[in-house]
């Protein structure tokens, strides 16, 4: 994974990314979010090159980290479009989890991770008032 650090957005990707979330009951259709996200129906999530993120909200980043919030900022974005159901945040929060193992976070810290985001995260999968980015037309 190629990423590069920016002022606002922390951090911009530079290669693609796909990843399985596992979340392999949705419907047939393929979700985009403009040209950077798209979640398919056999669970694959693809993360396209000038996606930009934040980290981990609440805590520092890492090498263990940038997966991990990269993949979980999307598919949260994903919900506050309204292009994902936010039955779904459990799920994305355990890939959290997982991704941080994965990447080599303990499993103590994984775990006090997930239960950040368990706990503090669902007013972030909530559709925004008014959402920076917003396609105006006039």
């Amino acid at each position: 994974m190629k990423y590069q650090e920016l002022k606002g957005y922390k951090y911009e990707l530079v290669e693609s990314l796909a990843v399985q979330t596992g979340l392999t009951n949705l419907s047939d259709e393929i979700i985009f979010i403009r040209d950077y996200i798209g979640l398919f129906s056999d669970g694959i999530l693809s993360i396209n090159m000038g996606y930009q993120w934040d980290g981990m909200s609440g805590v520092g980043d890492s090498k263990q980290s940038m997966r991990a919030s990269l993949v979980h900022d999307a598919l949260y974005q994903l919900m506050r479009e309204g292009l994902l159901d936010r039955k779904y945040k459990d799920a994305a929060d355990r890939l959290l989890q997982q991704i941080l193992i994965e990447d080599g976070a303990s499993k103590l810290n994984a775990w006090i991770c997930y239960q950040g985001v368990k706990m503090f995260g669902k007013k972030s999968t909530y559709p925004e008032k008014k959402p920076r980015g917003k396609i105006v037309e006039v």
